[in-house]
């Protein structure tokens, strides 16, 4: 009798058509259904790069199609993102570590810079998150990037008065980009510093372009 009833129901429920629930949440797929004399039946859940947990990410049969009422929807929940394990970028030159964090599914990348004794210029210090940790495609990536060895660093010394060939000696091995104009001022000696760029005092690193201004010899 029970089942004679059921078949009643479904065969005499008039046609419906089948609503959207794509991106519903299961409560919120449920109300819809119902709304509209159908069941739903869960066929379990699938990783998914888009859809947060609980979605519902397929459902057969699809929106649009018509069916008795009563009848069922069978429907695919989202388990989120699937999770990865990152790699070891250490040592990477940042090119290779941006191709290969694309091939991963990676979000954003950042990069930060930073000197270092170990690293050469442009490869990849450490990064977060690190190397093991398990993350989230999509998740964002910062890079720390060598800019190399340190360059040595100095205060500009104060070379008003001295002769060229002295401001030379001087400045011997902290740069060699030195730029020397020549005035025509004359109640001064012949080759004298009267003015130097930066001033003195000034911190400066190594092969930085330092301008002098001499008396004609």
């Amino acid at each position: 009798i029970t089942g004679w009833v059921t078949l009643m129901i479904i065969t005499s429920g008039g046609d419906v058509t089948v609503p959207n629930i794509i991106g519903e949440n299961l409560k919120g797929a449920l109300g819809t259904l119902q709304a509209e004399k159908l069941y739903l039946v869960l066929d379990g859940e699938e990783f998914h790069p888009e859809a947060p947990r609980g979605a519902v990410i397929a459902q057969n049969p699809v929106s649009g199609e018509v069916r008795k009422s009563f009848s069922s929807v069978r429907v695919m929940l989202s388990a989120g993102p699937d999770r990865l394990e990152m790699p070891d970028f250490r040592g990477f030159g940042i090119r290779q570590a941006r191709h290969e964090i694309q091939n991963l599914n990676i979000g954003a990348f950042n990069e930060r810079f930073d000197y270092h004794i170990d690293y050469a210029e442009g490869e990849v210090i450490a990064h977060v998150p690190g190397p093991g940790e398990v993350i989230v495609p999509g998740s964002d990536v910062t890079f720390l990037v060598s800019r190399g060895k340190k360059p040595k660093q100095f205060k500009m010394p104060d070379l008003i008065g001295v002769t060229s060939r002295e401001a030379n000696a001087i400045l011997q091995g902290f740069t060699s980009n030195m730029e020397i104009i020549v005035s025509e001022r004359k109640h001064f000696g012949p080759g004298i510093v009267i003015d130097q760029q930066p001033k003195a005092g000034h911190p400066l690193i190594s092969g930085a372009n330092i301008k002098i201004t001499v008396t004609a010899e």
